[in-house]
């Protein structure tokens, strides 16, 4: 079988991923694109899986993904969840930086349900498991009821990062039709932390949409359980940038 080659005019693809702690999960989806030699560089997140105790701002993530791209003119840019949030954040105020970004279930679209009514019902259903914690059965069920929020999983300066994130999607929504950057969107059809619905509003919203791919019954990780399918789908964008 000939090897494959390394195409010498394909700019860097960072990975910037969302809302999780272990970088380990990516590792297959890395192993597969470096096997089609795309030249891939992940990017790790502080607070996330780069260990920081202080309270982030959307600016300092913009901040710190300005310092990560540094030195390269060309980058192409995946951002996953609330990886895509910072992208976009990126992309207006840096117009003319990435070629081509790629958003992946991306976070940014404000829910229809209010944040404060989420977090309202997260921390009762907290107070109501709480003197069941010790009971395997329970401990499952509430893991379960609540495992979507983010915002219940987080260490106290992250909650108040997530906050300040959370809040920064109503000024994003503000921006979204004058961010020029070619952008592709790759989505999980089956999704429930970002639905299909937020990826047709960036579709509406977004001037510059170059692609779309729907990962059929596939949610918000296609890293984590279909990282074949995932890459087949970006080699597909990659291809055409």
């Amino acid at each position: 079988m000939p090897q494959k080659k390394a195409n010498p005019h394909l700019s860097t693809l960072y990975i910037i991923h969302g809302w999780t702690y272990r970088a380990d999960y990516w590792q297959k989806t890395l192993d597969l694109l470096r096997e089609h030699k795309i030249k891939v560089q992940f990017l790790y997140v502080p607070g996330l899986t780069k260990p920081s105790q202080r309270v982030w701002t959307i600016q300092n993530y913009v901040a710190w993904l300005r310092k990560e791209l540094r030195g390269d003119m060309n980058p192409v840019v995946l951002g996953h969840s609330n990886g895509g949030r910072i992208a976009l954040n990126y992309c207006y105020q840096y117009p003319n930086h990435l070629k081509h970004l790629i958003l992946l279930n991306s976070a940014g679209i404000q829910p229809k349900i209010s944040r404060r009514l989420r977090n309202f019902i997260i921390l009762i259903l907290a107070k109501i498991f709480k003197p069941l914690k010790n009971i395997p059965l329970c401990q499952k069920l509430a893991h379960r009821l609540i495992r979507s929020s983010d915002y219940a999983q987080a260490p106290k300066n992250m909650k108040k990062t997530l906050h300040h994130l959370l809040t920064s999607d109503r000024v994003l929504a503000k921006r979204l039709a004058d961010i020029k950057t070619p952008i592709s969107l790759i989505w999980g059809q089956t999704d429930r932390v970002t639905p299909i619905w937020m990826m047709k509003v960036f579709k509406q919203k977004l001037p510059e949409i170059r692609t779309t791919e729907i990962l059929k019954d596939i949610g918000h990780a296609p890293y984590i359980h279909q990282p074949q399918i995932l890459v087949a789908s970006l080699l597909k964008v990659l291809s055409k940038i």
